[in-house]
This record gives C-alpha cells, sequence and structure tokens, in this order.
C-alpha cells in the first residue's frame, strides 16, 4: 500500500513456502519368550531371542512384563526406564497363579513388543505326605504292624493344594525310641517312588539289622520342588527271630 501527499510510507507483506525431510524407521519385536511350566514362585526364569535389528540400530535395552490374562504388570526389576541389557531374567517373589511373560525391545522412542511366553503356573504350597500304609506277606498286631522279615510295601496318599501336584514320595525309618523321624534322627532311607498310578509304594526288602520296633514316615515332593515336613509316623515292628521248641515230652519221658 502506497499513500501519496505531503508525507509517504509504504508496508509490506510476503508469504513463502519450504520443504524439510525426517527418516522414518522401525526394530522388530523379541522372539521365542519362554518361561518354565511350573515355579515354585521363588524365581521363574524368562528367556528371549534378540532381534536382528536394521542395519544402524543397536537397542537401547528391554523391559519384561508379567501378565494375567492381558493385564500386564512390571516383571524381573525392569519397567521401560529401567531396561535389561542381556536376554534373560528371574522374576521373583511371584505369587501363586498362572502367567504368561512379554518382552518389549527399545530402541530410543521406538519400541516392539513380543508375542506371549508360553504359560507358567506358579505355586508356593508344600505337599502333605500321610501316615505310610503298611502291606507285608506275613503281618500280626496294629500297632505296632509286626512282620517276620518278609518284605513290606510302603504306600502313601499324598496331597497337593497348590495344583501343580506331587512328583514324589520318599520313606524313611527311625528307631521308636527318637522323639521324631527327620534327618537329623538319623534316619534311615527305605527308598522313593514317582509313580502315583502305585499309590506311591515302595517295597521295603532290606529290613534294620537288629529287631525291634521302628518309626516309618513319607516325605512328599512336590512338581514345584517344595519338600514336605515327614508324615505322621507309622509304627512298624522287626521280629526275624525263630521261636524256640523245647523238647517233647512223651510218656513222662524226654
Amino acid at each position: 500500500m502506497l499513500g501519496i501527499g505531503t508525507a509517504a510510507w509504504a508496508f509490506f507483506t510476503s508469504r513463502g513456502s519450504g520443504t524439510a525431510s525426517a527418516s522414518v524407521g522401525t526394530i522388530y519385536q523379541p522372539t521365542g519368550v519362554t518361561v518354565p511350566s511350573t515355579s515354585n514362585g521363588t524365581a521363574i526364569s524368562v528367556s528371549w531371542t534378540a532381534p536382528t535389528e536394521p542395519a544402524g540400530v543397536t537397542l537401547d535395552g528391554y523391559y519384561v512384563q508379567r501378565l494375567v490374562g492381558s493385564t500386564p504388570s512390571p516383571a524381573c526389576g525392569s519397567s521401560p526406564t529401567s531396561l535389561i541389557s542381556g536376554t534373560s531374567c528371574s522374576d521373583t517373589g511371584v505369587s501363586s497363579g498362572s502367567y504368561t511373560y512379554e518382552v518389549t525391545a527399545v530402541f530410543r522412542s521406538w519400541t516392539a513388543t513380543s508375542a506371549p511366553s508360553n504359560s507358567v503356573v506358579v505355586d508356593s504350597t508344600t505337599p502333605t505326605a500321610s501316615a505310610p500304609g503298611v502291606a507285608a506277606t506275613v503281618t500280626y498286631g496294629t500297632n505296632p504292624k509286626w512282620t517276620d522279615g518278609q518284605d513290606v510295601t510302603l504306600t502313601d496318599a499324598p496331597t497337593d493344594v497348590g495344583g501343580t501336584g506331587v512328583s514324589s514320595v520318599a520313606y524313611y525309618y527311625c528307631p521308636s525310641s527318637a522323639g521324631s523321624c527327620t534327618s537329623s534322627t538319623p534316619w534311615i532311607s527305605i527308598g522313593s517312588s514317582s509313580s502315583s498310578g502305585t499309590s506311591w509304594s515302595v517295597s521295603w526288602t532290606v529290613p534294620p539289622p537288629v529287631d525291634g520296633t521302628y518309626k516309618v514316615v513319607a516325605v512328599a515332593t512336590g512338581n514345584n520342588t517344595n519338600v514336605s515336613s515327614p508324615s505322621a509316623a507309622t509304627l512298624v515292628g522287626i521280629d526275624t527271630t525263630p521261636p524256640n521248641v523245647s523238647q517233647p515230652i512223651v510218656n513222662g519221658h524226654t
């Protein structure tokens, strides 16, 4: 605009345009996220395979999440601001339940999250063993149950409320005079069974070397590796001594 008179003034406006460019990239997610199928909750080992990233990309690290269904929570002490540099971690102090895990790769502001891992069932409970059942070819008495040295079959009915089940039952004996039958008594191993199809049975083929009464206990180990306390004891009597027979008397004469 231009004015004409005794005074003159002017102003101008202008418009312009320009272009700029920016690079857009991607990173790849970790693969093969794996956890054990069961755990006692003390530590869950999580491992994964690092992705092969595009040229020039070096990951800042990873963070791990534990999922209940689709709800995540931080795991392995990691977070988006506290990354893991390797491809494995240990998740501790996890309460009983069923979980899957995801691992997220981080490069600057870019992230890529893996597919969920397999499921892990956490069972922090301890199984319970019952007082052993005793069956022998020759038995008499009820408490103690006496055997004259024949093979004795021991059975048990352990329970596990945590859901992962029992992996084995071991049997031990100690003198009946012992206040308790534990590894510090000490106790003596009879054998172990890992088959519930036979009621966790073990054949006691090597009786104690000295006749007498003995306490027999069972100890159950869960699939989560937790070990029960010794069960209530079953009292067993071992009698391998043959009876004495006196000389017969016939018509008052020996």
